[in-house]
């Protein structure tokens, strides 16, 4: 389980791969779905904010720009065991749904760790750790994922 998150501030270290997800400029009134941050032309422009998800190779990535520095979290979720995560999908922005339909959903994957709780009697319970997009759906499937 090492190394699920890359942190770093250079988006040439986003691996080069096809992403579905959403790039929202400082300059733009509405996102930039399904490209790559180095595809997209940033003259006189940053990146606010970014989720994107590579589904073939369970990749996901989050950029956040803050006091003039990206932040940005490369996850890979193969390392992750099935046990400790679950599901968690929020409505979308009407800016990103009336772009595409398809993308009514925002789906992320929510990472729990096990750990000693001094509160609960030093029983181990589940922390909510994290949190990665992974996708978009057409409908909410919280009924379905969650445990």
């Amino acid at each position: 389980m090492d190394n699920i998150i890359t942190i770093t501030n250079k988006i040439e270290e986003i691996p080069n791969l096809d992403f579905k997800g959403y790039v929202w400029l400082d300059n733009s009134s509405e996102p930039i779905l399904d490209k790559h941050p180095a595809n997209i032309d940033m003259k006189d422009s940053f990146i606010v904010e970014a989720y994107l998800y590579a589904k073939n190779e369970n990749i996901s990535v989050s950029i956040k720009h803050l006091d003039g520095t990206d932040y940005i979290s490369i996850f890979d979720l193969n390392k992750v065991d099935p046990s400790d995560y679950d599901s968690q999908y929020y409505i979308a922005n009407d800016q990103i749904s009336n772009i595409n339909q398809d993308y009514k959903y925002l789906k992320y994957i929510r990472y729990w760790k096990s750990e000693t709780d001094s509160n609960c009697a030093n029983m181990s319970v589940k922390n909510l750790k994290w949190h990665a997009f992974a996708g978009f759906s057409m409908e909410n499937n919280n009924e379905k994922t969650t445990k």
